[in-house]
C-alpha cells in the first residue's frame, strides 16, 4: 500500500486529516462529523491498496464493524480517544509518505488492535456505572 499511493491521495488524506483535526477540538462538532470524516480518512487508506477487490472488501469489513461498534450501548464509542486515534492516524500517514511500508502496516495493525482496547476500556467505564 505505501508504494501503491499517489501524491494526490496523500494529498487528499492530509486535507482529510486536518478537518478531523479540526473536529476533535470541537466537541460541538464532534458528534456530527468525526464518523464521516474517519471513514473518508478509512476510504482515503483503502483506495491506496490500488487493488479495487481489496478496496471493496475492506470497505464492507469497515461497514460492518462501523455498525458493530456504534450499536454497540456505548453513547459515543471511541469519543474518549479521539486525540490518541487522531494521533495514530498521523503516524500511519506520516509512514505512508515515507514509502515505510513496514511501519505503515505496524501502525494499521496497532490501529486496529487499539479500537478494541478502547471499546472494551469503555464498556468497562459504562458498566461500572
Amino acid at each position: 500500500m505505501a508504494r501503491r499511493r499517489s501524491v494526490r491521495q496523500l494529498d487528499e488524506l492530509h486535507r482529510v486529516s486536518q478537518r478531523i483535526e479540526r473536529l476533535a477540538r470541537n466537541p460541538d462538532a464532534r458528534a456530527s462529523g468525526l464518523r464521516i470524516v474517519n471513514r473518508e480518512f478509512h476510504r482515503g487508506i483503502h483506495d491506496m491498496a490500488g487493488s479495487r477487490v481489496m478496496t471493496e472488501t475492506s470497505r464492507r469489513m469497515w461497514d460492518l464493524s462501523a455498525f458493530l461498534i456504534n450499536t454497540g450501548g456505548a453513547p459515543q464509542p471511541l469519543s474518549s480517544a479521539v486525540a490518541s486515534r487522531h494521533d495514530e492516524h498521523e503516524r500511519i500517514r506520516d509512514a505512508l509518505a515515507a514509502d515505510d511500508v513496514e511501519a505503515a502496516r505496524t501502525l494499521m495493525e496497532f490501529h486496529i488492535r487499539e479500537t478494541l482496547n478502547v471499546i472494551h476500556a469503555e464498556t468497562a467505564l459504562r458498566d461500572a456505572e
